[in-house]
């Protein structure tokens, strides 16, 4: 009996051994999928360079010399928000491919989603939808480098306006609560805005780039970028400058502007280089990317 009583045990104790093995090897083998198959959610906030306060650009008396010094200090900072971008719609394209293999977002993900949400105005269902992640895809979505140079360029003078010199406002944003920035000098009978006071250069290269990928009035630059991307992959400035139509109480004419300045100083070759290192040609398509 005793002899019967052991081996059960005996067998009681491999079986759990066994158990335990499998129990592992699951483990190892998800852990191995998410290392190696589902990219790690990128930080909800862009890594930029600290490029600190804007240099005093009228000091360099030869006009070319100057512009190459705004392009250099400013384009390392677009570089890395369009960077940042990028690896979010990566993160993006895969949840998606996931999600139409019936995979559910995990708790990671989902706060993950959350964060991009709130950063682009985007509300979720409970759970998040394929519909939810193409809305955000429209949004997180890169700015060429020739039209984010060439509106800084337009909106501060070439770096040289009061504004960008004492408030690091290079892309002309306003803001509208008493003492949020700087008052204009001629401000409109009424009218309440101030410009905004940014810490850095880097804080308003990303406010610059929320507020194309976020604010209703840009939806039109939207829809036009989800159109260049589903014809060929690629996002040129030249691409999104009629989008822009509400970014400036100029409307037409600032947009002429902008195209003159992309084709006078060969921004288009910006372009070209950050291409080379977008890492999806996925095609969205936009059914009214302002629809907000």
């Amino acid at each position: 009996m005793s002899v019967s009583v052991t081996a059960a045990a005996a067998e009681r104790k491999r079986l759990a051994l066994l158990g335990v093995a499998v129990l592992l090897a699951v483990v190892l083998m998800l852990s191995y999928r998410l290392a190696t198959d589902a990219p790690t959610p990128p930080a909800t906030q862009a890594d930029l360079p600290d490029v600190g306060p804007v240099p005093e650009f009228d000091a360099i008396a030869d006009v070319e010399q100057m512009k190459q010094a705004f392009f250099d200090f400013l384009l390392p900072v677009i570089e890395a928000q369009n960077q940042w971008i990028e690896d979010n719609r990566y993160y993006l394209l895969d949840l998606r491919a996931r999600m139409q293999a019936q995979e559910s977002p995990d708790r990671r993900d989902k706060a993950h989603l959350e964060a991009l949400a709130e950063r682009y105005r985007v509300e979720l269902e409970d759970p998040p939808t394929i519909d939810d992640l193409d809305e955000l895809l429209l949004r997180v979505d890169i700015v060429p480098p020739s039209l984010a140079l060439a509106q800084a360029a337009a909106e501060s003078g070439w770096g040289r306006s009061r504004f960008a010199l004492e408030g690091n406002n290079l892309f002309g944003e306003w803001c509208f609560r008493e003492g949020c920035g700087m008052m204009p000098a001629r401000r409109r009978a009424g009218a309440r805005h101030e410009v905004t006071l940014f810490e850095s250069v880097s804080d308003a290269v990303d406010s610059y780039f929320r507020n194309l990928n976020s604010h209703p009035a840009y939806g039109p630059m939207r829809a036009l970028r989800a159109e260049a991307r589903n014809d060929n992959g690629m996002v040129m400035g030249t691409d999104l400058v009629d989008g822009l139509e509400m970014y400036s109480e100029r409307r037409g004419a600032y947009l002429e502007e902008l195209r003159t300045m992309i084709r006078v100083n060969h921004l288009t070759r910006f372009d070209m280089a950050e291409a080379e290192g977008v890492l999806d040609s996925a095609a969205v398509t936009a059914p009214g990317a302002a629809r907000d």
